[in-house]
């Protein structure tokens, strides 16, 4: 029974989450987006490493009703590994393939949108990233989006 025990509590120990992440282990981060002030639901916030090559997985987190978000890069929610990054930020119409951006992609190109983050290796809380949108523009889109006819389809040949 011992032994059992010994081989159990070794296994365990050994075992840990498994991974080695290629040297650039995760560290927690959290934050926050707001559009002229106010907190926005379902924008994705995507962390671009400006050091990691091309095959490291993305650091990626979704907006909550409060704006918060959470990155996850290898498990939900386990953060991204310590570096520079840039930021982008999409907010779609909807989940659905082919949904417009709210924000008009004015802050989807991490070399253009003016968003930038550090990561360091404990938990991150990162600053508010507080966007500015034109209301009118805004409503525009998304009225666009409720329009059967504004949607792009893809038909199979």
């Amino acid at each position: 029974m011992r032994r059992c025990a010994f081989v159990l509590a070794f296994f365990a120990v050994s075992c840990g989450n498994g991974r080695d992440y290629g040297g650039r282990p995760p560290y927690p981060v959290s934050g926050k987006v707001l559009v002229n002030d106010q907190p926005v639901a379902g924008a994705l916030v995507t962390l671009h490493d400006t050091h990691a090559g091309p095959n490291q997985p993305a650091s990626q987190g979704t907006t909550g009703n409060d704006g918060v978000f959470v990155v996850s890069t290898y498990d939900p929610r386990d953060g991204a590994p310590a570096s520079d990054y840039k930021v982008t930020v999409i907010w779609r119409t909807s989940r659905r393939e082919g949904a417009l951006d709210r924000l008009d992609h004015k802050y989807a190109n991490p070399d253009s949108s003016g968003l930038t983050a550090t990561v360091e290796n404990k938990t991150n809380t990162l600053q508010p990233f507080n966007l500015s949108a034109d209301p009118a523009s805004i409503k525009a889109i998304e009225e666009r989006a409720q329009d059967p006819s504004s949607v792009k389809t893809h038909h199979k040949r």
